[in-house]
């Protein structure tokens, strides 16, 4: 459960297992070794748009924005959509 560091391992293990797990039941192998790389294009301040806050809740841009936890987690719950990606953030 990523949410709760007392109840899960580091980001990186559980955000990419599943991916390592896909790959090797499609190769039908064992991994021998593996690596990541990357970078951060999102969610960084020169990003950000004109007028957004800090928390989505009060951003004027909120209702445009892709990444708004609001329309993500809220607007679900309010439907009483409480399946993924609510249950991860929730008991």
């Amino acid at each position: 459960n990523w949410r709760n560091s007392k109840q899960s391992s580091f980001s990186l293990l559980t955000k990419s297992c599943h991916d390592l797990d896909w790959i090797r039941w499609i190769m039908g192998k064992k991994c021998i070794y593996t690596s990541s790389f990357g970078s951060l294009r999102h969610f960084r301040k020169d990003q950000k748009p004109d007028g957004a806050s800090e928390r989505c809740l009060d951003c004027s841009v909120e209702s445009t924005c892709p990444y708004s936890a609001k329309q993500i987690y809220l607007n679900r719950v309010e439907k009483n959509e409480i399946g993924w990606p609510v249950d991860v953030i929730v008991d």
